[in-house]
């Protein structure tokens, strides 16, 4: 019976928007439409603040992008309006800090849009809408209220980006790719230049442009047909064709160790990325029968939005047990009790260490 009457009680619609206006929180309460509507702000925010350069790049489209500005400033007024209303102390509000960054980052527009009243028609003769127009730039202030959200979002990032740098060796295909380039560029104008000065009929790299096209074929695939005239020439040639067959062995060696590391690790936990610096993460120091367990208990209660670090000597060899929850798992190998790993785990910034 008294779970019926709990069943019956409804959240009041006040309470409930202040919940949703509110900045997300990851957590066992947060609230999806939280987020969505975060998302959404942060948006209109950037989409905004852009229309103010357009409008000077792009002064023929200056009336859509004023009914541009129009519409986000009817969005933001509504915002505004909403978190007022939901807000606990409806006097206060107005007054609070996040509600005079609201107000700042609307009211230029509001003022732009009186301007058929009398006192406002003399701004055009002092030049004070433009003014006006620049202050709509005030509404990058409204990122402090999603401060934690951005941070998060960029901590995130970041561990991405060094897991896949990590994961397909980027560091050592973009310095083959760095080398090809020099070889390329070098090779093609100094056998341009022998060729000019020495030989006195046109060969293949008797064109500069055709020179680009003919030591790229020499890099990749070998001399062939692009013998030059000269003697100095084929030396050069030679030693460029042994350039690329050193440079496509490496690049070779780079693809094998990726295709080699993808299948040892196929149904194994990620390996954290030794220069990866984590953040708002969990670490969990060892190993046992309820690792599994405790990282789906984790994963339920932040809904998937922190990173778990498992740091143990056998850390490595973890398997998945479902793709989707292990997706932000990482495993760090080594002794816990070593100061170097603990460095690695980057326990001062995790939210919880167990």
């Amino acid at each position: 019976m008294k779970a019926l009457q709990a069943s019956k009680i409804r959240i009041p619609f006040r309470e409930r928007l202040r919940e949703i206006m509110e900045p997300y929180e990851p957590g066992p309460n947060a609230s999806g439409a939280s987020l969505a509507l975060d998302i959404f702000v942060i948006l209109c925010i950037l989409a905004s603040c852009a229309l103010i350069p357009l409008g000077y790049f792009y002064p023929h489209r200056e009336a859509i992008f004023w009914e541009l500005e129009k519409l986000f400033t009817v969005i933001f007024v509504v915002e505004y309006l909403a978190r007022w209303y939901s807000a606990q102390s409806r006097a206060r509000y107005p007054f609070g800090f996040y509600a005079v960054i609201d107000l700042l980052a609307i009211l230029p527009t509001l003022l732009m849009l009186s301007e058929s009243l009398l006192m406002l028609r003399m701004i055009r003769g002092i030049r004070l809408l433009r003014l006006l127009r620049l202050l709509r730039l005030l509404r990058l202030l409204k990122f402090v209220r999603y401060g934690h959200l951005i941070y998060r979002a960029l901590v995130s990032f970041r561990i991405w980006c060094s897991a896949v740098n990590y994961r397909y060796r980027l560091r050592q295909l973009g310095l083959l790719s760095i080398y090809v380039v020099i070889a390329w560029i070098l090779g093609a104008n100094l056998l341009y230049l022998t060729e000019r000065g020495i030989s006195s009929e046109p060969g293949p790299f008797g064109s500069y442009w055709k020179s680009y096209w003919n030591i790229l074929i020499v890099l990749i695939s070998g001399i062939e047909d692009k013998e030059p005239l000269s003697l100095l020439g084929r030396i050069e040639v030679t030693a460029m064709m042994i350039t690329g067959i050193v440079i496509v062995g490496m690049l070779t060696g780079e693809i094998v160790a990726i295709l080699v590391r993808k299948a040892e690790r196929a149904g194994k936990v990620a390996i954290k990325p030794p220069k990866g610096r984590m953040g708002q993460h969990f670490v969990i120091f060892g190993t046992n029968s309820h690792l599994d367990a405790v990282i789906r208990e984790i994963h339920a209660a932040t809904r998937g939005q922190n990173y778990i670090l498992v740091v143990a000597p056998e850390a490595e060899e973890i398997p998945v047990t479902d793709p989707v929850i292990y997706g932000r798992v990482f495993a760090l190998g080594g002794d816990p009790v070593r100061m170097e790993v603990l460095e690695q785990a980057h326990i001062e910034s995790a939210l919880r260490v167990e």
